[in-house]
């Protein structure tokens, strides 16, 4: 059996994180963001008048890089015209 590297320890142990899944949570969520804005033709202006916070705001979620609270999401499908659910998918 081939022991596994240091470094392939190391990424395994990240990807297996409370903070890595959050950041994929939060990546994905931008990218899901960005397909409902383009099929409904609106640019991150016009989202953010929607959600009636500064531009600034929406570049933020849609770099994925932030903490986002349920509320926030909530806020941003509302804006979107589209309901918003959060489920468990089983990783198998």
């Amino acid at each position: 059996m081939e022991k596994k590297s240091a470094l392939a320890s190391m990424i395994e142990k990240a990807q297996n994180s409370d903070t890595f899944s959050a950041q994929k949570i939060s990546v994905q969520f931008a990218r899901n963001v960005e397909i409902l804005m383009s099929e409904k033709g609106l640019k991150q202006k016009d989202l953010a008048e929607r959600m009636k916070v500064p531009p600034a705001c929406v570049s933020k979620i849609l770099s994925g890089d932030i903490n986002m609270t349920l509320a926030t999401m909530s806020k941003v499908a509302n804006a979107l015209e589209c309901d918003f659910y959060v489920f468990f998918k089983n990783r198998f």
